[in-house]
């Protein structure tokens, strides 16, 4: 963003008119698509026409400035332009927790004084009136799951379709909505685990100043794509992956469950990804479980080498520096070319990496290289040439007492450089003689 962006920044729709003008054709949003089973993403200019499209029916439905709505929808695409519709009309969102009870969302909807309610499904709002009747101040409910016609006869409200409630606004005449920096933003409710969940309100310069302090902290910009993991209803969440990716101009793909997190980390291949420490402790004991599943061997290293570079946090941020047996190790932290084995260490058990392994060429500390030919192993010279390997080989690289295994991924008859050669990480094994 340049400084004149951040002087015409005064609410959170300017961000959104910004990147319709500065970027109009590139991604804003990823999403998987379950009808046609695969990954669709619309653009700055295309989601904008749909925000416009959602004022209409806002519009159409006598909803205005100042009117709350309650969202109760998964991340996606139209839970994005459903949140920017609402704050371009000068209205208030109300997030709603996906795994909140029913008591607890009906309670929020009627003490928030909520006007419209969106819903994935009507399931979703037939389990609200099981738990209350009355709703004073609710005008409609909107199911984006288009499943209107399975609400329950009790509704006292209308409840339609999205793709219905759309069209209902296509001839309605958009007018400007005149927005303060001071009028709110939303009303973000706690959890209500001490008692009936507490609205904060938040206005436009609140979450404005957030954004834009994470400006000049986060060395990010609109070529990263972030993972969009945590509800929005999670204020996190919202500050990081909504509203500041919408001030970068960044794209954002949303992540399709919990037990696809990690396929969907692959697919989108994020440059950053918002989560609470529970998230990286989970994948922390998942990759344990898998090096203890690989061997002792490679347990143990991965160990050290998680040990290593906890102790170097530490040095390097005043913080005290625990005990190790293999303290010595500290010591190789400094070499430039250790730093390559460090990589292998993050890689170990992923096959599809490359990494760079330095055979020779003025080794900062001894080096050997080996090739294994099964069932022996034979020494190699720099510059020998690769042409006495049957089948799978392993070529090792030798830092002191610490070896590297990475499978050979050159050809038969390529000249060994004297520099460095291409690999892929398979196994850590520990030091072997001459």
């Amino acid at each position: 963003m340049t400084a004149d962006n951040l002087n015409n920044m005064r609410v959170i729709p300017d961000l959104l008119a910004i990147n319709e003008k500065v970027r109009p054709n590139k991604v804003a949003y990823r999403q998987f698509d379950d009808k046609s089973k695969t990954w669709i993403s619309v653009t700055w200019k295309e989601f904008a026409d749909m925000v416009r499209s959602w004022r209409k029916a806002f519009t159409a439905s006598g909803l205005s400035k100042g009117d709350h709505a309650a969202v109760l929808l998964p991340n996606s695409i139209t839970a994005t332009a459903c949140d920017l519709s609402i704050l371009s009309q000068g209205m208030v969102p109300v997030p709603l927790h996906a795994v909140d009870t029913p008591s607890s969302s009906a309670f929020i909807l009627n003490n928030s004084e909520a006007k419209i309610l969106f819903v994935p499904r009507t399931l979703r709002w037939n389990a609200m009136l099981n738990a209350q009747k009355e709703y004073p101040y609710l005008k409609l409910v909107v199911t984006t799951g288009n499943d209107a016609e399975g609400a329950s006869e009790d509704s006292p409200v209308p409840v339609v379709n999205l793709s219905d409630w759309l069209k209902q606004g296509e001839n309605t005449d958009l007018k400007e909505v005149s927005i303060d920096p001071d009028d709110l933003a939303a009303i973000v409710y706690t959890s209500g685990t001490t008692g009936k969940p507490k609205g904060v309100m938040l206005t436009h310069d609140n979450v404005l100043s957030n954004v834009k302090s994470f400006s000049q902290v986060i060395d990010v910009g609109s070529d990263d794509v972030f993972l969009s993991f945590l509800p929005f209803s999670h204020t996190f969440e919202r500050t990081v992956t909504f509203y500041f990716t919408l001030f970068l101009g960044a794209e954002v793909g949303f992540a399709r469950s919990v037990l696809k997190l990690a396929e969907d980390l692959k697919i989108i291949r994020p440059t950053i990804f918002v989560a609470v420490p529970r998230v990286f402790e989970q994948f922390h004991s998942r990759i344990k479980a898998s090096l203890q599943s690989k061997g002792s061997i490679a347990a143990t290293l991965a160990d050290q080498a998680e040990m290593i570079g906890w102790r170097r946090f530490c040095r390097r941020n005043g913080l005290a520096v625990p005990s190790s047996s293999a303290s010595w190790l500290d010591s190789f932290n400094d070499y430039p070319y250790f730093r390559h084995l460090q990589l292998c260490c993050k890689l170990i058990g992923n096959r599809n990496d490359v990494v760079n392994i330095i055979v020779c060429k003025q080794p900062v500390v001894p080096i050997d290289a080996f090739v294994k030919v099964l069932p022996h192993w034979q020494r190699l010279q720099p510059g020998a040439v690769l042409d006495q390997i049957k089948g799978a080989a392993v070529q090792m690289s030798r830092f002191s007492q610490i070896f590297i295994g990475v499978q050979f991924t050159g050809k038969i008859g390529q000249h060994l450089p004297e520099g460095e050669c291409i690999g892929k990480p398979v196994f850590f094994v520990p030091a072997l003689g001459d």
